[in-house]
């Protein structure tokens, strides 16, 4: 199996030195003292109605557009045998994000959240550049490229509580995201040299085998998605305390 891991900057990460009183009016806040059922799905509702607002970005609240949303490099560095680098990508179809289920669980110092996500259409737009084998087949070539992922994702985050000047925040801890896909397509410009021929019978190859490919795609996959959740909630919860976060 290759080896995948992410160098992209998520986006560009603001210094942090305010706190807000207020959440965004698209976000519903929930309320600490709900059973651990009701206020998971407060969180769904309250996540469900958001995302329409969050597609948008909002610079107050440090949330980044996502329409598209901007990564710099992904790198899928596998062994020897094939290397592929995604340059200036840009992810569409954040908008078809639905959260479907969520778990609560209350700790000494702070809570863990489970969540169940789909986004259906997720298009990443880039430059390619590769060279190796990939299943049987040699491959290389450099230019425009476009991967089409349809995925459910399972993501787990445990928000640890702390004390900053004496007011209580959160801050993202351990955090580890899996995932099924339902579909993943390639289309690779500019394949060996421009030569169309065996450009097409390539993408007609890995269209084919998808399947056989998800797997090695997934450490990448999982690593973009959950750096983007990551780096979005830490963000926002520097800036957010806790009696502003939640009702009592």
């Amino acid at each position: 199996m290759y080896k995948f891991f992410c160098l992209a900057s998520v986006f560009s990460i603001i210094s942090v030195t305010q706190c807000l009183d207020s959440l965004p009016p698209y976000i519903k806040k929930c309320s600490k003292s709900q059973s651990e059922t009701d206020g998971a799905q407060c969180i769904v509702n309250s996540a469900n109605a958001a995302i329409p607002h969050l597609i948008k970005g909002d610079k107050k609240y440090h949330f980044p557009t996502f329409d598209p949303l901007k990564i710099t490099e992904i790198v899928v560095d596998p062994s020897p045998n094939f290397h592929m680098s995604l340059k200036n990508v840009d992810i569409f179809g954040f908008e078809g994000t639905n959260i479907t289920r969520a778990d609560i669980k209350t700790l000494d110092n702070g809570y863990q959240f489970t969540l169940d996500i789909d986004i259906a259409n997720l298009e990443l737009h880039s430059i390619y550049t590769t060279k190796g084998k990939i299943l049987i087949l040699p491959i290389e070539g450099e230019g425009p490229c476009v991967l089409k992922i349809n995925g459910q994702y399972n993501y787990t985050v445990t928000l640890e509580r702390y004390q900053k000047k004496g007011v209580s925040y959160f801050k993202v801890g351990d955090n580890h995201i899996t995932y099924t896909l339902s579909g993943l397509t390639f289309k690779l410009d500019n394949l060996f040299g421009g030569n169309a021929k065996l450009g097409e019978e390539m993408n007609k190859f890995l269209n084919e085998n998808w399947r056989d490919l998800r797997e090695d795609f997934h450490p990448t996959i999982a690593k973009t998605i959950s750096s983007i959740i990551e780096q979005i909630l830490s963000d926002f919860l520097t800036l957010i305390p806790e009696d502003v976060l939640f009702n009592p």
